[in-house]
């Protein structure tokens, strides 16, 4: 420090020019995020087909048209009718033509992925999970 208390000319000039470069690379990375969420923007709209509701569609059909399911997922609301369900309408449709083994398909003699219809696979084995609700309640 000078004797009046300041700090040097040279300092005061190299704290202004770092804060110059702190701006640079600030502004820098601030432009690289935004032209990165705008590339991922257009290639996440991009990348939407009609063939993904088509199928969101087809596999929905699968498990709740009346004339496709033997048991409709929408009339399931007891045990005995959910293993029916299971039976009847979740296996058919998912191995149908094979053998209803779940665990085969992932097994050491399979090197072929199961098929869902003719252009998608079924990647693993199902799994189901359990919501509880309380009864007449947002249902």
């Amino acid at each position: 420090l000078e004797g009046d208390g300041q700090p040097p000319e040279d300092v005061q000039e190299m704290t202004e020019a770092n804060k110059k470069k702190l701006f640079y690379q600030s502004c820098f990375q601030m432009m690289t995020f935004i032209t990165f969420l705008l590339v991922f923007t257009v290639v996440a709209l991009l990348a939407q087909s009609a063939t993904a509701a088509q199928l969101a569609d087809h596999i929905s059909a699968k498990f709740q048209d009346s004339t496709l399911a033997p048991v409709p997922l929408s009339t399931v609301s007891s045990t005995p009718e959910l293993w029916d369900f299971l039976q009847h309408t979740l296996l058919t449709n998912l191995y149908a033509d094979r053998e209803l083994d779940p665990s085969s398909a992932i097994g050491e003699g399979s090197n072929t992925l199961r098929p869902l219809d003719r252009a998608n696979r079924l990647l693993g084995s199902v799994q189901l999970r359990q919501a509880r609700v309380a009864p007449n309640v947002g249902c």
